[in-house]
């Protein structure tokens, strides 16, 4: 899977899913003492949201800021310019590209 860099650390693309089927997005760091140990998990799983298959919802907020860019930049989603409340947070729908 792609490998790119976030915050100076390589990091490896994995798809996941959640217990509903749902993907999950999930970077692994490459290389170092680090490698293979999970850097973040860049979805969310809100069973309920009226997303469509192929779409996901990326935390771009506190220790994840900056996540939904380095996922664009780097052609793993495209931003849909929707959002999603959920509690006090605001989730970015996006489409999955991999």
């Amino acid at each position: 899977m792609k490998t790119f860099k976030i915050n100076n650390q390589e990091v490896r693309v994995n798809i996941e899913h959640y217990h509903n089927g749902r993907k999950a997005i999930e970077l692994v760091c490459v290389g170092g003492e680090d490698d293979g140990v999970t850097y973040t998990v860049a979805t969310m799983n809100v069973p309920h949201a009226p997303i469509k298959d192929g779409q996901v919802l990326i935390k771009d907020y506190g220790e994840n800021q900056g996540v939904l860019q380095a996922l664009v930049d780097n052609g793993i989603v495209t931003d849909s310019e929707w959002t999603m409340e959920y509690g006090f947070v605001e989730f970015n729908v996006c489409n999955l590209l991999v």
